[in-house]
């Protein structure tokens, strides 16, 4: 007689496919990364943040400038300037982490409101999405936007799912 799966042992197969699809989508982000120049946004985001912390925060306190987006990325990404010499090869590791994570929340939202198989339909349809393949590659706020935006909705749906206290974590 056949064995019929349980669903603990599908969530951990889908956790497995999609764990690995997150690996081989950073991979190939970053494989193919050679390939895309710099655009102008990103040459005017990282000329901001190698300025120094003090400045970026000065701007957006005073009202002065443009404002896109709250500093946050600028700071995390003057930090990665930082940490890394400022090596190009680096330079968008940060955007396609977030992406990837975003991609990974997203799909995890999709879960608590269709099922696995909106789950695993979700997470590829983002994962191959050809603006979302070099949108997630930028060194820009994008990403992390995105992925500040997926884990929000993620955090809402599973507070909405169980509301307590506990929840607001």
């Amino acid at each position: 007689m056949p064995k019929i799966p349980s669903p603990e042992s599908e969530d951990r197969s889908t956790g497995r496919l999609l764990g690995i699809a997150s690996f081989g989508l950073a991979v190939a982000m970053l494989a193919t990364n050679r390939w895309f120049m710099a655009v102008d946004d990103e040459c005017a985001i990282v000329d901001r943040a190698a300025k120094p912390v003090a400045q970026t925060v000065q701007l957006f306190l005073r009202g002065l400038g443009k404002h896109e987006h709250p500093p946050l990325y600028d700071l995390l990404l003057h930090g990665w300037l930082r940490l890394t010499g400022g090596d190009m090869w680096l330079l968008r590791l940060p955007s396609v982490f977030f992406y990837v994570l975003g991609v990974w929340a997203l799909a995890k939202a999709a879960k608590l409101l269709g099922g696995r198989h909106a789950q695993i339909g979700t997470f590829f349809l983002a994962a191959l999405w050809p603006y979302g393949f070099h949108f997630g590659r930028l060194a820009a706020w994008y990403s992390f936007s995105f992925f500040l935006v997926a884990s929000l909705t993620l955090a809402y749906l599973k507070y909405a799912d169980q509301p307590a206290a506990d929840g607001w974590i």
